[in-house]
């Protein structure tokens, strides 16, 4: 009969409740279950999926704990929980003489439907754990999952807290997965016991309070947020929702009026008037977001999805900015998918972490200063914001396209110009003179204070899409042409919005293209009145070179690197199609190559070369041994140009060096920041050298 008994204990049901031996400790530090003791023995002749015990909790020593599941499998819950994989559980804690009255009243409500979503459970016995840190109290253990779905994690935990009126000391309820139950407990010395924890009224003497408390954001110390979601009921449990394809729109408020957004938020979401949000979060006082430059703010997330329904995910956002009048300084509003890690799926499908943008209006400088009576500053004065907008509202005629396509062509100036130049570029846009322009910001005085270093403010022009390289090129030749840019590089950039480590997980770099313009020491400023064609198509004698300073590279501390430039008559040269072979000299000799290399691209000795490019002394300064010049052509896909120009380089040069061979990259590679990010090749084309040192 024992051995009936444990073959049928066995097959127990319940989340392999038979591997789920496992400890639970709170804040409280009590009561440990052990993962190690046996499920309990049947009474013969009962159903296995309900065990019977002769005894309550309190007296019941033969038991490490007794269990509560259903009869069936897999039950009617909130979704079709896998119970050996994502598992954990939320633990309530009560003094031993309460755990019988509460275990039969855990008992009633499991068996009547009302903890949704709540899989099985057991309770602590008087049996002594030995993983246990307080034997004064008991646990009950209520287990529900995935765990990695915190939304659906929480709404469970805050029914269960409701429907059992449960209290604690610490003012909290802890949720924690069956991999840190393996792990171990506090007792035996692991320090991270839970993953989620919830807040709960405390107990007061002579009371009997089961009421949630209702603290404000900006004054709630005791959670990183405060959740806001329906009832865990039939009625209000999206069973058809994928929970591994959330996401949620982001509302970014600043901290002085993040309780009223809050309220007003949960209210409109309680009369129904945010179709299709499944729940509410806010940042509360423990977690309040802090931007790169120290900017304290306080953000509301609205959940919703699946986010490959790319329409529900924009109707609600649309709706969402209807409801709330929401209005910030970027112009728009940002859906974030709740893909963690590498921004892959479990099949290998990449995933934006920004899926979604919708432009929204930005505040206007009256609404927002009108108490203190503050007009509109110029950028190099302005000390209330990071960035300056125009128009407040981004321009619907080129929006339509991927949000995640979109970039910017970057204008950098001295603070002296920066006020007049961003005025004509305002004046331009409003103009209609720069097409396919949606919108552009300006960095201001208080941007350029968090730098000390930065002597340059800059203007981004924002276009897409990105992909789209042909079109990117005419914006920007337009754009360079309308405001007659200049730069001591030669060069106006365009870069990509999408996040770097997404672009990474897939492989690619990010798109860069660059359109050469005039240099202010060596054009007048009618040369562009009268030019007839674009400046990056623009084959006509530039001089002097991009760098006309006598100080050599090892002793040059002002810049990270110099350049050296003129055209090539008959050669045609695109930038966004360039790519560089690299020569590597010790530091000693950087200064002589680099004059060496400059002679000889003078004379016409460098067939195909454009331009050269050698780091200062400022660039290497935590690299003192060694050199680099750049010795830039194109197009890289010409695989016989490129190699035919780099043999003539190292002949020319007489290039030696320790691997027996000289290394071509392009653009593109160089953007993926080479081994030390984790690429493997980082070079497109290399040339075996006839000299070796």
């Amino acid at each position: 009969m024992a051995q009936e008994e444990k073959n049928r204990d066995l097959d127990l049901p319940v989340e392999r409740l038979d591997r789920a031996r496992e400890d639970c400790e709170g804040k409280e530090d009590s009561s440990d279950e052990s993962y190690y003791e046996s499920v309990p023995e049947i009474a013969e002749g009962e159903d296995i999926g309900l065990p019977i015990y002769d005894c309550p909790p309190s007296q019941d020593t033969n038991h490490m704990f007794q269990w509560h599941f259903p009869r069936e499998f897999i039950p009617d819950g909130c979704v079709d929980y896998d119970h050996n994989a994502g598992s954990g559980k939320w633990m309530l804690f009560y003094p031993v003489s309460e755990i019988d009255e509460k275990w039969e009243m855990a008992n009633d409500l499991f068996d009547t439907g009302e903890l949704r979503g709540v899989r099985g459970m057991k309770v602590s016995t008087a049996k002594v754990n030995p993983r246990s840190s307080d034997n004064t109290k008991a646990v009950l253990i209520m287990y529900c999952g995935p765990w990695t779905d915190e939304l659906l994690m929480r709404k469970i935990g805050r029914n269960l807290a409701l429907k059992t009126k449960y209290e604690s000391k610490t003012g909290c309820m802890l949720y924690k997965t069956d991999d840190q139950t393996r792990g171990g407990t506090r007792a035996t010395g692991q320090a991270v016991n839970h993953v989620y924890q919830m807040q709960l009224p405390r107990p007061i003497e002579g009371t009997a309070s089961s009421a949630m408390p209702e603290l404000l954001p900006s004054k709630d110390s005791s959670d990183f947020w405060q959740w806001h979601f329906p009832a865990c009921s039939p009625s209000g449990c999206a069973e058809e929702y994928d929970y591994s394809k959330s996401g949620r729109w982001m509302l970014f408020y600043s901290l002085a009026e993040i309780d009223e957004k809050w309220q007003m938020m949960k209210g409109l979401f309680d009369s129904n008037e945010l179709d299709g949000v499944r729940g509410l979060k806010v940042s509360t006082a423990s977690s309040l977001p802090v931007s790169r430059r120290g900017n304290r703010s306080a953000v509301i997330m609205v959940y919703c999805g699946p986010w490959d329904d790319e329409d529900l995910v924009s109707r609600v956002g649309a709706n969402l900015v209807q409801k709330t009048s929401y209005t910030n300084e970027s112009g728009t509003l940002r859906y974030k998918t709740d893909i963690v890690g590498n921004g892959m799926t479990s099949s290998g499908q990449f995933i934006p972490r920004y899926k979604q943008v919708l432009p929204v209006s930005r505040p206007s400088m009256g609404a927002n200063y009108s108490q203190s009576g503050v007009a509109e500053l110029p950028p190099s004065k302005d000390m209330r914001s990071y960035w300056q907008w125009h128009p407040k509202s981004q321009d619907g005629r080129f929006t339509n396209y991927d949000s995640s396509l979109r970039g910017k062509w970057m204008l950098f100036y001295p603070p002296s110009d920066i006020d007049g130049m961003w005025q004509l570029m305002k004046d331009l846009f409003d103009a209609g003179e720069l097409q396919g322009v949606s919108d552009a910001m300006v960095s201001t005085a208080k941007s350029i204070a968090g730098h000390p270093d930065k002597n340059s403010g800059v203007i981004m022009v924002y276009c897409g899409p990105c992909d789209d390289a042909e079109l990117m090129l005419k914006i920007g030749e337009n754009i360079a042409l309308k405001t007659k840019y200049k730069d001591k590089s030669g060069i106006m950039r365009y870069r990509v919005d999408a996040p770097r480590e997404g672009r990474r997980a897939t492989g690619k770099s990010s798109p860069s293209y660059l359109v050469q313009v005039p240099k202010p020491q060596a054009m007048l400023a009618s040369a562009w009145d009268t030019a007839e064609c674009p400046p990056s198509r623009d084959t006509a004698e530039r001089s002097p070179s991009r760098d006309t300073s006598e100080c050599t590279p090892s002793r040059e501390n002002s810049k990270f690197w110099q350049w050296h430039r003129k055209s090539l008559d008959g050669i045609e040269y695109d930038p966004s199609t360039s790519g560089k072979w690299m020569l590597l000299y010790p530091a000693s000799e950087i200064d002589d190559r680099w004059h060496l290399v400059k002679s000889l691209f003078d004379a016409g000795e460098l067939h195909g070369v454009r331009e050269l490019q050698v780091y200062t002394a400022k660039d290497n300064a935590g690299h003192h041994d060694s050199g680099v010049i750049n010795v830039y052509c194109g197009p890289y896909d010409d695989e016989e140009l490129m190699m035919r120009i780099g043999k003539n380089l190292a002949k020319k040069m007489q290039y030696k060096n320790r691997n027996d061979f000289m290394l071509y990259k392009t653009e593109g590679q160089q953007m993926k920041q080479g081994r030390a990010m984790g690429q493997g090749r980082n070079h497109l084309y290399e040339t075996s050298l006839p000299w070796r040192y």
